[in-house]
């Protein structure tokens, strides 16, 4: 059987709650991105403008290093549903095994327990594990 496209996979997952995503972003903010920058990426994360997608490449930067490294594959850690925002569709519930697939060679942000863990796809193949 063949595997189904990301964007096949993304249409099959549900829509997240607001006030989920809303909870995400505040800790995946609070915990993973760099003091200076938060405030800024939970204005954009909450509101979602047309033009996030433009600047999502930004949030590599951004991120705090002290609780975000990059890893070659997705630790087992990291297994059951999280919340997926590509910065282009609204976020979705999307399984831990189809969130690299999902993710494809762009931007994504994968929360699993907000402000705990969290994935950061950035668009040129690399994979950030954010956790505390």
């Amino acid at each position: 059987m063949e595997e189904p496209s990301k964007w096949q996979l993304l249409e099959a997952c549900p829509v997240a709650d607001e006030a989920d995503w809303l909870r995400h972003v505040a800790g995946f903010a609070a915990a993973f991105i760099a003091p200076a920058k938060r405030e800024r990426w939970v204005e954009m994360l909450v509101r979602r403008p047309r033009r996030i997608g433009r600047n999502s490449h930004k949030l590599h930067s951004d991120l705090d290093r002290r609780t975000c490294r990059r890893v070659t594959e997705l630790p087992e850690v990291v297994r059951g549903d999280g919340l997926f925002y590509q910065f282009f569709d609204v976020p979705r519930v999307v399984p831990a095994a189809g969130a690299a697939l999902a993710a494809g060679r762009s931007d994504a942000i994968f929360s699993l327990i907000p402000g705990k863990l969290g994935i950061y796809f950035f668009h040129e193949d690399e994979i950030w594990l954010c956790q505390t």
